[in-house]
């Protein structure tokens, strides 16, 4: 029955070739002849999927079997068929599952034109192309240009650290020397930019002591420490709310601030331990009543000072106050 079938398809649609070019032609037909024309509406859908993928070894003449490779519904199955004659292998559609009947394949270019499509292949292409446009392992613009970025990188941040080194040296002398200088001289002393009530000058000196505070050098350490002391005594409110003020606007807190002057692995003096007390107490942002009753000496002078002055002052220095066990060497 079935080599009937198959002269009266070579004799209606001529040569191989000329079949796989009418697969769905052929299909169809045959279907006819095993199922009818009535039965077609429902089952014979299946016939309308794109063509099956195909690769086969022929067979020899001891009749070895030769496995296929069948990709139905893009699920890839395994074949085995079986001749006696060297002539490409004959193998039947793997059944759908509302589908009974046989349809058969055809190996030959049209499968293997099916596996080089050039869609599939153009997809790749560009897919891999896209890919590695981006990768910076790979030669081409892409990297080129990110190293150039690197360098260029690498190179302004050696510029700006040796820029950002250099004026903060530059700063730091300038602030030691303000911090040392005698009184006498023209530019005004520590001392004399708190008093006065130019804001700037508050800042300025505010910076002096904070940049000469977290010096490496001890002793410069130690006269910052005293001269916050100092002008916190003479000038009380105007030095707290000036440094309140400084740190604010620099987003940093005066307990932090104070902490950082002390470094691990360094053996202080008594002398720099009890001034930093004091210089860490004056800046801290903790509330206290007896700095606050400091605030009945500002603007007074001294020839007009009296014991109510003090009263406020005395009643709140046990509250606050703690008295250390060292002294200044």
């Amino acid at each position: 029955m079935h080599t009937v079938m198959m002269r009266q398809v070579k004799r209606l649609f001529g040569t191989r070739q000329k079949m796989s070019e009418n697969y769905y032609s052929i299909s169809m037909y045959m279907y006819q002849i095993q199922n009818g024309p009535r039965k077609q509406s429902a089952e014979f859908a299946t016939l309308t999927r794109p063509p099956l993928l195909l690769s086969c070894h022929t067979t020899t003449m001891r009749a070895t079997p030769s496995v296929c490779r069948v990709a139905m519904n893009d699920t890839p199955q395994d074949v085995t068929s079986t001749s006696t004659k060297t002539q490409p292998a004959l193998v039947e559609r793997l059944p759908a599952a509302d589908d009974t009947s046989n349809v058969p394949l055809n190996s030959t270019s049209f499968l293997d034109e099916l596996r080089n499509d050039e869609t599939t292949t153009g997809y790749t292409y560009f897919s891999t192309w896209s890919t590695n446009y981006t990768m910076s392992n790979l030669p081409g613009p892409g990297r080129l240009l990110g190293n150039v970025y690197s360098k260029a990188g690498k190179a302004l941040e050696k510029r700006i650290g040796r820029l950002v080194n250099r004026t903060a040296a530059k700063e730091y002398a300038q602030a030691v020397d303000l911090l040392l200088q005698p009184e006498s001289l023209a530019s005004p002393s520590i001392g004399e930019m708190f008093a006065s009530k130019d804001p700037g000058e508050h800042e300025k000196a505010c910076t002096i002591l904070l940049t000469c505070a977290k010096s490496n050098n001890l002793s410069i350490q130690v006269k910052s420490f005293a001269s916050i002391v100092m002008n916190f005594v003479e000038h009380p409110t105007k030095v707290r709310t000036a440094f309140r003020s400084f740190l604010e606007r620099r987003n940093e807190l005066s307990d932090v601030i104070a902490f950082s002057w002390k470094r691990p692995g360094i053996e202080y003096s008594n002398s720099w331990l009890y001034w930093n007390r004091k210089a860490s107490q004056c800046l801290s942002s903790h509330p206290n009543s007896f700095f606050d009753a400091t605030a009945d000496f500002d603007d007074v002078k001294a020839e007009y000072l009296d014991f109510s002055h003090f009263e406020r002052l005395l009643l709140n220095c046990a509250k606050s106050v703690q008295y250390e066990d060292f002294r200044p060497n």
